[in-house]
């Protein structure tokens, strides 16, 4: 047996093991709120892992895959109708029992998650783009929102604030921070994707403020993880008020910078002009 279907093999194997770790039986049903989150992301990204695999193999024999390809009811059987290579028919059938078993484990664990009921989920989800899962990630890593001091310091707990990097007066800020709750950063930020191309009413203050900090700063990533920041801290306040979300109270402008008492500096022009009527009179 080659060496290219022993890591597939056993590629399979460690995930298949993953996904019957990941099915919580019915009595722990009151800590999947803790863990839902990072079981669900887990699951997901092994079954995408293995699915993106599958798709480098048919790559390197020439069969090319559409984007949604694995997204349909009947990829198996196109799947199975491929030309494929016998060592990459061999490959295909072990990773697809590990594949469904990855599916099935993740579909048991929504419709458990969807069998519990906290009204601060219910809250949270009418916030534009943030579904159950997603309120319910934030509702287990905040737990109580009265514990935190601000705002600033529920970004920083959900890794979203940028790294600091200062000597002396000067202060540099770099990427986003990952010492936080990375599912919670995951989230926000997959929320915040879905958010940019909504055209509902109750999301255009949140758009705006998208719209206004990629024209500021010139990085649609930067506006993507500045609105995943904004979205957490919204959900903190309607957490810690208990209220609904109010299109009407979210500031769509960005935080300005403030005003330097330094003077202007002259551009090169200006400087040019100025040496020429010098120089004439």
């Amino acid at each position: 047996m080659s060496r290219r279907i022993l890591h597939a093999l056993n590629s399979s194997r460690r995930t298949y093991r993953v996904a019957e770790f990941c099915c919580i039986p019915l009595e722990y049903q009151d800590r999947v709120i803790g863990f839902h989150g990072q079981d669900c992301s887990r699951l997901m990204r092994q079954r995408v892992t293995m699915l993106n695999t599958l798709r480098g193999y048919l790559k390197q024999e020439g069969v090319r895959l559409s984007e949604k390809f694995f997204a349909q009811d009947d990829w198996k059987q196109q799947l199975a109708g491929k030309k494929v290579s016998d060592t990459l028919r061999a490959i295909i059938e072990a990773f697809r029992p590990a594949i469904d078993a990855l599916a099935e484990g993740e579909a048991e664990l929504i419709e458990r998650l969807r069998g519990l009921e906290d009204a601060r989920t219910e809250l949270l989800e009418s916030v534009p783009s943030i579904g159950m899962l997603s309120a319910m990630t934030v509702v287990s890593a905040l737990d109580d929102a009265k514990r935190f001091d601000n705002r600033k310091c529920v970004a920083n707990y959900g890794a979203l604030t940028p790294t600091i990097f200062q000597t002396g007066n000067e202060v540099h800020l770099g990427r986003i921070n990952r010492d936080g709750r990375q599912e919670v950063r995951r989230v926000m930020l997959q929320c915040a994707h879905v958010l940019v191309r909504m055209k509902s009413p109750a999301s255009r203050p949140l758009r705006e403020f998208f719209l206004r900090t990629e024209r500021q700063t010139g990085s649609k990533k930067k506006a993507i993880v500045a609105l995943a920041r904004k979205l957490l801290t919204v959900c903190y306040g309607m957490l810690k008020s208990g209220k609904a979300f109010d299109p009407s109270k979210v500031e769509a402008k960005p935080p300005r910078r403030k005003a330097s008492n330094a003077p202007a500096r002259e551009s090169t022009g200006q400087r040019v002009r100025t040496y020429q009527l010098n120089r004439v009179a």
